[in-house]
C-alpha cells in the first residue's frame, strides 16, 4: 500500500513538472522589469522571479515539454549562441513569453545566425522582438525563425525588424505539409532578402498558416518575387484576416506572390506595395499570382490602394495573374476596392495573362474600381484568357461591379474599363449593377520608426484618471444597484458626461451587419456600432468604418 502511495506521489510530482514548470530569464538589470526581482545569473536555478537565469540557452536546456519561460525586459544578444537556439525546439508545448515587443529584444550580436528553429507541436512564442538576424550559412531559409514541423504552433505579439539575409528565403520560413501555425498580432518590418530568392517577410511552403491582425511592411526581396509573402506548394493553406500589407517591394508581387495552394484573404489592406527592379515586367505591385500547380485564391473585403509596377513595360499596378503551367486556377474577388494603382504598361488595377493552357475561373462580385484612368490606361487588361473564364456577377444581397466597358469608354467609377488583346468583350458580364458598400478594413500600422532608424510600437491603453475640477465632475448617472456606492456618486467619477453601473447587466451598442451599417445614410465621425458580420466594435473615422483592435502588449 505504501509503495502505491509513493508511486502516485512521484507520478504527480513528475507530471506537475512536465506540464507546469515556470522558468525566468533576465538580463543584468532590473530596470523596467515585469517578472523578475533580481538580475539574471546562470548559477541561479531559474525557477523564481528572484533567481532568474541570464541566457536563453541556459534556461532552455533545463526546460522540458510544456514548460513556460518568461523573458523579462532587456536586450539579449545572440553572440556565442547564448541567446539563440542552435538546435531545433523539440519540446512540445514549450512557451517563450517576453515582457512586450518594445521591452524584450533578441539580437544577433555577431556572426551569421538564426534566432531559433521550431520542430514540435504547440510551441508558442509571444511578446518580444527579433532583430538583426541573418540566417545560417548552408541552411539559411528562415532568416530569423524556421518552422519545419509541428501543429498548433503560435507566434503572438511579436516584431520582426531589420533581419537581413544574404541568401535564404523568408524572415520566417514555414514548411512541411502537416505543419500548422497561427500568427496573431505580429509585425514584420524592414526585413530584407538580398539574393535571388523569395518572401521578405514570410515564405510558406505547403503548410497551413493563419494570420490574424498582422502587419507586413517595408520588407524587400532584391530579386524574384514576394516582398511581403511567398506562398507555394499545393498543400499550402494560408488565411490572412484583418491584416496590413504595406510598402513592401520586389521584382514582382511587391506585397505577395502566390505560386500554388489555397489562399484566403479577408478584411485586409494592400497599400503602397511596389514591383520594381532588374527590368522585370511581370508587375503585380500588390500581388503576383503565378500558379505552377492547382491554386485557389479567395479575396474579400480587401482594399488595394497606391500599389505600383514601375519598370518600363511592367503590367498590373495592383495584381498580375499569369500562369506557368496548365493548372486549374480559381480566383474570387468579393467586395474589394481598387484605387490609385498604377503601372507602366497594361492594367492599372489588374492584368490577366494566359501563357500556357490552364483552366481559369475568375469571378468578381460587388467590387469597386474607384479610379477613372485616362488615355490608354484601363482598370483591367486581358492578354488572352477566354471571355468565359473572367466573370463579373452580382453578389446576393449586395451589388455588382458596375457596368464594365471597353477601353476608352469609362467616364466614372460606375463604368470600369476593361481592354484586351482578343476580340471584345474579353469577359462575361451577367450584372452591371453598382457595387453596394466598401470593404471593412483596419489599415493603420502601429509601427513608428524608419528602416535602419529604430522602432517603436504604439498601442491603446486605459485613460489615467484622477481628481478633477468641480466643473468637470460627472452629473448624470444610472445605476441598477439597490444601494448607491457613495453619497457623492456620480460626482466622484471625474471627467464624465454620463455614468452607468451594474453588477449583472451589460451595455449593448447598436448591433448591425455590414449591409445594415452601409444603409446608414450619413454616418458622422465618431459613430460607434458593433458589427455582427466581422464581430468587432467599429468606429467611423470620417472616411470609413474601422474595427477597434486592442494592440497593447499588456
Amino acid at each position: 500500500m505504501k509503495a502505491k502511495i509513493i508511486l502516485t506521489i512521484l507520478c504527480f510530482l513528475i507530471g506537475s513538472h512536465i506540464y507546469s514548470a515556470t522558468y525566468y530569464l533576465n538580463d543584468a538589470s532590473t530596470t523596467g522589469d515585469l517578472y523578475c526581482t533580481a538580475v539574471g545569473n546562470n548559477t541561479n536555478d531559474g525557477l523564481s522571479p528572484a533567481t532568474p537565469k541570464l541566457t536563453l540557452k541556459a534556461v532552455y536546456d533545463l526546460a522540458v515539454a510544456g514548460d513556460i519561460i518568461y523573458v523579462d525586459t532587456g536586450s539579449y544578444s545572440g553572440g556565442n549562441n547564448e541567446n539563440r537556439l542552435t538546435d531545433a525546439i523539440n519540446k512540445a508545448g514549450l512557451q517563450i513569453i517576453g515582457a512586450g515587443e518594445d521591452l524584450t529584444i533578441f539580437t544577433r550580436g555577431s556572426g551569421t545566425n538564426r534566432w531559433l528553429k521550431i520542430a514540435a507541436d504547440n510551441v508558442k512564442i509571444s511578446k518580444l522582438t527579433v532583430t538583426d538576424f541573418t540566417g545560417l550559412s548552408g541552411d539559411n531559409d528562415g532568416i530569423a525563425i524556421q518552422i519545419t514541423s509541428g501543429t498548433g504552433i503560435e507566434l503572438n505579439n511579436l516584431l520582426f525588424y531589420g533581419n537581413i539575409g544574404g541568401g535564404g528565403q523568408g524572415t520566417v520560413f514555414i514548411t512541411g505539409n502537416s505543419t500548422s501555425v497561427t500568427v496573431n498580432s505580429v509585425s514584420s518590418h524592414c526585413n530584407r532578402v538580398l539574393s535571388a530568392n523569395y518572401g521578405g517577410g514570410y515564405k510558406i511552403n505547403g503548410s497551413t498558416v493563419v494570420f490574424n491582425d498582422c502587419t507586413i511592411a517595408n520588407n524587400i526581396v532584391s530579386s524574384f518575387n514576394g516582398g511581403g509573402f511567398r506562398v507555394e506548394g499545393i498543400t499550402a493553406n494560408v488565411t490572412i484576416n484583418r491584416s496590413q500589407i504595406l510598402d513592401n517591394s520586389s521584382q514582382a508581387g511587391g506585397g505577395m506572390s502566390i505560386a500554388s495552394g489555397t489562399v484566403t484573404i479577408n478584411n485586409s489592406c494592400f497599400n503602397g506595395n511596389i514591383a520594381s527592379g532588374n527590368s522585370n515586367i511581370l508587375g503585380g505591385g500588390a500581388m503576383y499570382i503565378q500558379p505552377s500547380g492547382n491554386t485557389t485564391v479567395n479575396i474579400s473585403n480587401t482594399t488595394f490602394t497606391n500599389n505600383s509596377a514601375t519598370n518600363a513595360d511592367a503590367d498590373g499596378g495592383a495584381i498580375t495573374i499569369k500562369n506557368t503551367s496548365g493548372a486549374n486556377i480559381t480566383i474570387n474577388f468579393t467586395t474589394c476596392s481598387f484605387e490609385s494603382n498604377s503601372c507602366a504598361d497594361k492594367g492599372e488595377d489588374i492584368y490577366f495573362d494566359q501563357t500556357f493552357s490552364p483552366t481559369y475561373n475568375i469571378t468578381f462580385k460587388n467590387n469597386t474600381f474607384k479610379t477613372v484612368y485616362s488615355g490608354t490606361q484601363v482598370n483591367m487588361y486581358n492578354q488572352g484568357i477566354a471571355a468565359a473564364q473572367i466573370k463579373f456577377e452580382a453578389l446576393a444581397g449586395a451589388g455588382g461591379n458596375g457596368d464594365i466597358v471597353a477601353d476608352g469608354s469609362g467616364v466614372a467609377i460606375s463604368k470600369p474599363e476593361f481592354s484586351s488583346s482578343i476580340a471584345a468583350p474579353a469577359y462575361t458580364e451577367t450584372s452591371s449593377a453598382l457595387p453596394v458598400g466598401l470593404p471593412v478594413t483596419f489599415c493603420e500600422d502601429r509601427f513608428i520608426g524608419t528602416c535602419g532608424g529604430g522602432f517603436k510600437l504604439f498601442c491603446t491603453k486605459n485613460p489615467v484618471t484622477g481628481a478633477s475640477d468641480s466643473a468637470l465632475k460627472t452629473n448624470i448617472g444610472f445605476s441598477t444597484l439597490s444601494t448607491i456606492q457613495s453619497e457623492s456618486w456620480p460626482h466622484n467619477i471625474p471627467n464624465g458626461l454620463l455614468v452607468m453601473e451594474s453588477k449583472n447587466k451589460g451595455f449593448v451598442l447598436t448591433r448591425m451587419s455590414d449591409t445594415e451599417r452601409n444603409s446608414i445614410p450619413t454616418p458622422i465621425e465618431g459613430m460607434l456600432i458593433y458589427n455582427t458580420t466581422v464581430h468587432c466594435l467599429q468606429i467611423f473615422n470620417g472616411v470609413t468604418w474601422r474595427c477597434m483592435v486592442e494592440t497593447c502588449v499588456d
